[in-house]
């Protein structure tokens, strides 16, 4: 499992932290896929600060406490962007055309 030295780990992370640049510019123009990618990021660079835990466990403590709040909140504005696509139809007064009619 950890056949890799630190320079293939360095290399790993630098990877992934590239990637890490490419979701967050889709998070900022507030692209569905930007959410998506971040998620699937955040939850390999989960995977690979936990098994970085031997060699700096403070550090990948550290990063596996923020990596667990990102999907999290990208996740609860994901739902809320989407539900805010199609929203309910106005009825009564919010249609501008007054109270609704007597029945």
């Amino acid at each position: 499992m950890y056949a890799l030295d630190l320079t293939g780990w360095g290399w790993g992370h630098l990877v992934l932290g590239a990637l890490v640049v490419l979701a967050g510019a889709g998070v900022l123009m507030g692209t569905t896929r930007g959410r998506i990618l971040g998620i699937a990021v955040v939850v390999l660079s989960l995977v690979a600060n936990f098994l970085f835990l031997p060699r700096y466990p403070m550090w990948s403590l550290a990063l596996i406490a923020v990596d667990l709040a990102v999907p999290w909140a990208l996740a609860a504005r994901l739902v809320s962007t989407t539900s805010r696509r199609n929203p309910p139809p106005l009825r009564g007064p919010e249609r501008g055309g007054g109270a609704d009619p007597p029945r």
